[in-house]
């Protein structure tokens, strides 16, 4: 029995999360060819815009585990991208053994609590903005809470791409909004900064 893709889990949680954004959802199908064998894996795409940034929140699918509706855990991918002509660089993350004894992510935004946990570098013209960006301390907790997610901002091609990459189990349309707003406080530091 053939399923269509509209009648699967993943895609009625993705259109969902669309309609509740009110952004446009697509998943065009990429094939790849293994010689002997075929198949390809769908693309799972949710444009939209926040407070004149365009932001895609993405992930992509295998075909053939989708058509038996066996996922339920997939990387998402939100990125979002404004014309520039500044070169910027930040790299944030969670700072581990390795951090703490060879001194990586010196780098400082002025907050004592969140300096001793996150990890950041970055370019010097975006370095003198990090108490602006990290001002909320809503955004910092966010931070120093979260285990699972990596962030990078930088420059390429004339355009500043942020990006944030999280591992969630996909179970309902909540989960990926929540990554999304997760996401948009951080926008939100980065425009208050005039970075974005």
């Amino acid at each position: 029995m053939f399923i269509k893709i509209e009648d699967i889990k993943q895609y009625q949680i993705w259109n969902d999360v669309a309609n509740k954004l009110n952004g446009t959802f697509s998943m065009p199908l990429q094939i790849k060819n293994g010689g002997s064998s075929a198949g390809g894996m769908y693309l799972f795409n949710i444009k939209l815009l926040y407070k004149n940034v365009l932001v895609n929140v993405h992930t992509g699918l295998y075909e053939f585990p989708l058509r038996k509706n066996e996922y339920n855990d997939c990387d998402i991918t939100i990125t979002a991208k404004k014309e520039t002509k500044e070169n910027i660089e930040l790299s944030i993350w969670r700072k581990d053994y390795i951090d703490r004894l060879f001194s990586f992510g010196k780098t400082r935004t002025g907050y004592k609590k969140f300096d001793k946990i996150i990890g950041i570098q970055s370019s010097r013209n975006v370095a003198r903005c990090l108490p602006k960006i990290f001002e909320s301390e809503d955004l910092r907790e966010v931070f120093i809470n979260d285990n699972y997610r990596a962030y990078n901002v930088s420059t390429k091609d004339c355009f500043i791409n942020v990006n944030r990459r999280s591992s969630i189990r996909l179970e309902n349309s909540e989960l990926i909004i929540s990554e999304y707003k997760l996401f948009c406080q951080f926008l939100d530091g980065l425009i208050n900064a005039r970075i974005l």
